[in-house]
């Protein structure tokens, strides 16, 4: 990571033998992670300072074990800490999954192929969408 504004999170498994034996000892356990970016007021279109969670990735044997919502709790508790009132994510249009878990989290999602989006995000990407939630 970057120096500065960047933060990341590690997910590791306390029972390795959960994820099928010793399949996690050359990462130290490592099953899941979350890098993110703490955002300047103005820099990104109308928002306010924030965080901005960019990858969230966790192992396929581990999914739907509640690691990604884990991950993001934590960072939302360091938002916090920094004194972030909102954390923004992008995510693919496709991508059903991760967009039923972050609305689970409580994120609300908001396309990003409009004119709209390019004053309030400072930027249109066809395909995607951006979600947020203020703490």
């Amino acid at each position: 990571l970057a120096a500065g504004a960047d933060e990341g999170f590690v997910a590791r498994a306390t029972n390795r033998g959960d994820f099928g034996e010793g399949r996690f000892a050359p990462c130290n356990g490592v099953i899941g992670c979350l890098d993110c970016q703490f955002r300047a007021v103005g820099k990104y279109g109308a928002l306010p300072f924030h965080l901005h969670l960019r990858n969230v990735s966790v192992d396929p044997s581990a999914r739907r074990r509640g690691v990604a919502a884990a991950l993001v709790d934590a960072a939302e508790r360091r938002a916090r800490e920094k004194g972030a009132g909102t954390v923004t994510l992008e995510v693919e249009d496709s991508n059903s999954g991760a967009i039923a878990l972050y609305e689970k989290l409580g994120y609300t999602i908001d396309t990003l192929g409009n004119l709209n989006a390019q004053s309030k995000y400072g930027r249109v990407v066809f395909g995607r969408g951006i979600m947020t939630k203020l703490l």
